[in-house]
């Protein structure tokens, strides 16, 4: 049997540094630069497919009308909703609103349409309307089977998926296939006649998993061996127009493929004669992540034509063959493999397996895979109190919960959710602490977390895993508080959970974040271990889980934060989201080794189940000592020169002495009640500093440190919470500029219908603001509908929509292609940050499912001397502008502040930003601001030479940096567990690893 060796060559800054391959793992799939080579073990036998049957076969599903698939661009939602599987609310399959009687095509006995021609659809193409699309790179586009459909209203095109089944012939070498779409699209190739064989493989690049008003999408594939491969493509769409072409590609020739008409068009089958065995699933699935840290590894293979040979069966784990530790049972067709792993598992560690077999027509295959273990925590048994400590009389769990007012615009984080929950979060228009609107304070939960915020909404019906009858969901306690509202609150569940010694899996579903937390008393600000935390907001609730390694029975402190954000945001950044759910819970842990994804959950306290964990509110005789909160907040930014400095310690034994040291010289703090410690200082900090505070009770010392106010406020007027870059663009004014970033919603800007309540050019003279930034994701001409180009304060505008309202061209168009690079036109200027004439690549990638590519570009924008166009698109639109003071503007206003046009920054692109990109927004703000642009010393990080000695590889490296690791070149990255350098790890299997800022 022939087998492949995986290279890696050519390996790019892309990956930021230095990537290596550990160890000669023999695999069947090799992924080198976006290329995949497919073996001959993945053909369909000689004689099985009907070649007088050609086309594809295609299915289609539509949601009902007002319906949207949510996340509606996430690959496996699109993947329940073709199963049938995605559920309503109350759990119920949504009905397929797709036209399944669509004349225009024919159907097989299996629901499928039969396509004879090829893949050219556009929704634009309608017989019915008379209307025919012209999208892509073919024209005329054909009509998609089964759409328009039923469903979605007034939108009978939107949020449908397709699957697209097919065998195509290839020819042994490099095959370039694509894929333009409007919208989503994802392409694999299966085993055999099994399109959706279990070790189906998605070659590297053949994915788009966003929006997208249009786009071509190309990969290669090397295929070892001429043949019929299976191949299946899911296409999907959410909103406005839609279309797909599926083709390949001959040098620069694109070549829909199965086209009749061109004799290099690659040939295409819609039906097998024949079946060969296929393995029906595989657990853990290959790049699966967050494995339980002792999984059990089970392949289903079922019989073809030709039958499995039981005794070929052959399987590896890590580089050993454990063949004769695994159970093999044939039951039927299906033949099922089983091996549990005798160890647990490093956490983080990659694992790989491989499983090799062949029929009774003498066809072997062999398959590689890995998967990645779970960042498992031990739980040490000196956190361990000793169960006879519970207090029986008290089940359950100690709570508190904050609301802030409504509008607040309360960020979505773990850190200001902590704040809150802490009484240290302080409201930016008042300067005081928030004060709480929740109904209560406190409270105790002597059952389960299965919390929700309404019962009676309809928009708020229960949500989550457990839902009535078995299992309703309850209010959250205080929610909707004095205000009425039920929005912008924090919630902490503490508790005591009792373990024994062993693995478990533990899980939260919330809406939106949340922080689960142990330690000696997992209250504490300082003493604690995060075992897990989402921040930002959720459309949905969502599970995270986390394994825990408890090393001795006994009673462990837990405590759970949950934080829901803001429906009407005003100032601070998150995002509007419908209500707020929270549940906890554990699961089956033999179950979750085998699939975590169907593995059992049971609440835990739930007194009706004999396999919950208990959980109990306090302990009869032990009250640990711990720091309840500190004031300013740890790493608080922009804090009054004027603050106070405060920290809470609860159960502080009498006579324990308290010190307090402030940028390492102890003061005169003042401790009251045997708790509170207050330090107010005689001077004023410094504008622009770190303080750093030590405090010190009994023999534990706790240190923090806080930033103060630099005085300088900049605006940055944006949708809030639409995109997380504006997050990155506010901490690059903060600390490259020193400004105090004010987040301002633009529906507080737009003044159009009232003044009332609203941001005004006026509130930002009376800040002294020193820069407005217009962002990219704001909605159209709200920033607008207020003269900030007449105001007298330096102006950064990127949306297009603007561009006119701010008097310097005529309107602005969106760019939509994925542009990475600008091209310097005025080298000379400022702006261009001393690039030289010519191309400038600013970003090195785009984030997977954001609308990263989309750039903001001004219709002939005004000229003059005063005017300066830096840098332009590849289409020749402007990218980097800039407009001097005294730039006469079409409306005749005469600017006394310079302004910029920044069109490379996108909706979500800054994150994205290399060094390059950096420098060049660096260099147009400073500008903007008649300052000298800031300059950092680049990180230099580089690995040391590789060596292998017994069996092991030694990492090491110089410079500050972050070790991550992967299973695969392409990802997911992980931060390694082990950062110490230097390292070593087993010469086994495949990893791939990358040093990161």
């Amino acid at each position: 049997m022939q087998k492949f060796t995986p290279t890696v060559s050519n390996l790019k800054e892309t990956f930021l540094k230095t990537l290596f391959l550990l160890g000669c793992l023999l695999t069947a799939i090799t992924q080198v630069e976006g290329q995949t080579s497919i073996p001959p073990s993945f053909a369909a036998p000689a004689g099985s497919i009907n070649t007088a049957e050609p086309g594809f076969l295609v299915k289609v599903h539509q949601l009902p009308g007002g319906v949207q698939r949510d996340p509606r661009h996430d690959l496996d939602t699109v993947e329940l909703q073709l199963a049938g599987e995605l559920r309503d609310e109350d759990g119920v399959p949504y009905e397929n609103e797709a036209d399944l009687m669509d004349t225009s095509y024919e159907s097989n006995q299996d629901g499928y349409f039969i396509v004879e021609g090829v893949i050219n659809f556009s929704d634009a193409t309608d017989p019915f309307l008379d209307t025919i699309g012209n999208e892509g790179n073919f024209t005329p586009d054909d009509k998609y089977p089964a759409i328009p459909g039923f469903g979605n209203g007034e939108n009978l095109n939107d949020d449908f998926a397709m699957e697209i089944l097919t065998f195509l012939e290839l020819k042994e070498g490099l095959n370039r296939l694509g894929v333009n779409s409007n919208e989503g699209f994802r392409f694999t190739i299966g085993v055999g006649t099994n399109t959706k064989d279990a070790f189906a493989v998605q070659p590297a690049g053949a994915v788009f998993g966003g929006a997208r008003g249009g786009g071509n999408t190309e990969w290669d594939l090397e295929v070892q061996e001429a043949g019929i491969y299976p191949v299946r493509l899911i296409h999907w769409d959410g909103g406005g127009t839609a279309a797909i072409e599926f083709y390949s590609m001959m040098g620069e020739e694109r070549i829909l493929i199965n086209d009749s008409s061109n004799v290099n068009s690659i040939k295409a089958y819609r039906t097998a004669t024949g079946s060969a065995p296929t393995a029906v699933s595989v657990l853990p699935r290959p790049g699966a992540t967050g494995i339980f840290p002792r999984p059990t590894i089970t392949i289903e293979l079922q019989d073809g034509e030709a039958q499995i040979d039981r005794d070929s069966i052959e399987l590896s784990f890590s580089g050993t063959d454990i063949t004769g530790d695994a159970r093999i049972q044939k039951s039927g067709t299906i033949t099922t493999i089983q091996y549990l792993t005798p160890d647990f598992l490093a956490p983080n560690s990659v694992q790989s397996a491989t499983l090799q077999f062949s029929d009774t027509n003498n066809v072997m295959r062999e398959h590689t895979w890995s998967f990645e273990i779970a960042n498992f925590v031990n739980l040490t048994a000196d956190l361990a109190y000793p169960l006879d400590t519970k207090d029986s009389s008290a089940p359950g769990f100690l709570g508190t919960v904050r609301q802030a007012r409504e509008g607040a615009g309360l960020a979505a984080s773990v850190s200001r959710a902590n704040s809150q929950i802490r009484d240290t979060l302080v409201d930016p228009f008042s300067g005081d602490i928030f004060a709480n609107e929740a109904s209560q304070q406190s409270f105790t939960v002597d059952g389960v977390v299965n919390f929700v915020e309404s019962l009676d909404d309809a928009e708020q019906p229960e949500k989550g895993n457990f839902t009535a009858p078995d299992s309703a969901d309850s209010l959250f306690p205080g929610i909707p508080g004095s205000g009425g509202h039920d929005n912008q609150y924090a919630i902490e569940l503490s508790t005591y959970l009792e373990l024994k010694a062993g693995l478990y899996a533990i899980g939260v579903n919330s809406q939106d974040g949340f922080q689960l937390a142990t330690g000696a008393d997992a209250r504490d600000v300082f003493d604690v271990q995060i075992l897990g935390q989402a921040e930002g907001t959720r459309p949905v609730p969502t599970d995270d889980v986390m394994i825990l390694n408890v090393e001795s029975d006994g009673l462990y402190s837990f405590r759970l934060l949950q934080f829901e954000s803001s429906d009407d945001p005003i100032v601070n950044f998150t995002i509007p989201t419908d209500g707020g759910a929270l549940e906890f819970f554990s699961l089956d842990p033999n179950e979750f080794a085998e699939d975590p994804e169907t593995a059992q959950k049971i609440l835990i306290n739930d007194s009706g189940n004999p396999n919950s964990i208990k959980a109990w509110q306090k302990l009869t005789n032990i009250e640990p000592t711990y720091v309840h909160s500190v004031f300013p907040a740890p790493d608080a930014t922009s804090v009054s020169v004027t603050t106070s400095i405060e920290a809470v310690i609860e159960n502080l034994p009498s006579g324990t002495p308290v010190t307090l040291k402030v940028n390492g010289e102890e003061v005169n703090a003042r401790v009251s009640r045997q708790r509170t410690v207050t330090y107010q200082p005689d001077e004023l900090f410094e504008r622009g500093s770190t303080v750093q505070v030590e405090l010190t009770y009994g023999e534990i010392t706790n240190t923090w440190n806080f930033t103060t106010s630099t005085g300088e406020v900049a605006i940055l007027i944006t949708n809030v919470g639409e995109k997380e870059s504006d997050l990155a663009i506010k901490a690059r004014l903060e600390q490259q500029f020193g400004f105090d970033v004010l987040l301002i919603d633009d529906d507080t800007v737009d003044n159009r219908d009232t003044e009332t309540g609203k941001f005004l050019i006026d509130d930002a003279k009376a800040l002294d603001a020193k820069l407005v930034y217009v962002s990219s994701p704001v909605n159209s001409n709200k920033a607008g509908a207020q003269a900030w180009h007449a105001s007298g304060i330096p102006l950064v505008n990127v949306e297009q929509a603007d561009i006119d309202n701010f008097q310097y061209a005529t309107g602005g168009g969106g760019i939509a292609n994925n542009v990475t690079a600008v091209v310097i036109s005025a080298p000379e200027h400022p702006i261009a940050a001393g690039f030289p004439e010519g191309e400038v690549t600013f970003t090195d990638g785009f984030l997977p499912g954001s609308s990263t590519g989309s750039h903001h570009a001004g219709n002939n924008p005004i000229e003059g001397d005063t005017v300066t166009t830096v840098a332009t698109l590849p289409g020749g639109q402007a990218a980097l502008m800039g407009f001097d003071k005294g730039t006469e503007l079409l409306d005749g206003t005469i600017t006394t502040a310079r302004m910029a046009h920044l069109a490379i920054t996108g909706d979500d692109q800054f994150r994205s930003f290399n060094e390059n990109g950096l420098k060049l927004f660096d260099a147009l703000i400073a500008w903007v601001l008649e300052i000298d642009p800031p300059t950092t010393e680049p990180e230099v990080f580089s690995f040391h030479p590789v060596t292998l000695q017994g069996g092991q590889i030694t990492l090491s490296w110089e410079g500050n940096a972050t070790l991550q690791e992967a299973a695969t070149v392409t990802g997911p990255w992980r931060n390694s567990a082990d950062q110490s350098t230097p390292q070593t790890v087993p010469a086994e299997g495949i990893k791939f690893f990358r040093l990161v800022p």
